[in-house]
């Protein structure tokens, strides 16, 4: 349950999407009135508003029913949700629940395997790469530490967050270590 600012009534999370989609539903209408007062009177100080007023009611990022799988193995499934402007999302779960995935699906690092991403309310697959990446910047993530080395073995995740000195010492200490090849090159 959640207590609404200013007002002494609870509401269930069901109650608040009812208010979020009445809301909508205003927005939608005035959107439609301006559109009509913008068509009657062309010069009109009306027309800035609608593009003001779209921007308030859609999201910034969202999710449609997305799925996603590697293999035969689903990590995602039919997934929906709306980050709004001035909005902080934060994916909290445990390990292997698809937090990253989620990321990188929001972030188009990933593709969904069924549904649709959106930015401001348009597909991103109908974006070109260049789009994508100025669109990118406007989006402030952070992944958990293992998944920026997802491709790397632990010792050169230790080794990258130690400044690339662990292991060496115990290289140097391994028989034969330190004996150069033809090239002057160390032994691994």
């Amino acid at each position: 349950m959640v207590e609404l600012p200013g007002d002494s009534r609870i509401a269930t999370p069901k109650r608040l999407q009812d208010l979020i989609r009445e809301f909508n539903e205003i927005v939608a209408m005035i959107v439609a009135s301006l559109k009509t007062l913008r068509s009657s009177n062309p010069k009109s100080k009306i027309q800035n508003l609608e593009p003001k007023i779209t921007s308030i009611v859609t999201p910034l990022i969202e999710l449609q029913n997305v799925t996603r799988q590697f293999g035969s193995q689903t990590i995602l499934r039919d997934v929906s949700l709306r980050v709004r402007r001035g909005e902080t999302l934060v994916i909290i779960g445990e390990s292997g629940c698809g937090k990253s995935v989620t990321m990188k699906l929001m972030m188009d690092l990933l593709s969904p395997s069924a549904g649709e991403v959106l930015w401001d309310g348009r597909p991103i697959r109908e974006r070109n790469d260049r789009e994508i990446a100025r669109e990118r910047l406007r989006f402030g993530y952070v992944f958990q530490m293992a998944a920026l080395f997802d491709s790397m073995t632990v010792l050169e995740r230790v080794r990258e967050e130690a400044g690339g000195a662990v292991g060496r010492d115990a290289e140097a200490r391994r028989p034969g270590a330190g004996a150069g090849d033809e090239s002057g090159g160390r032994a691994v």
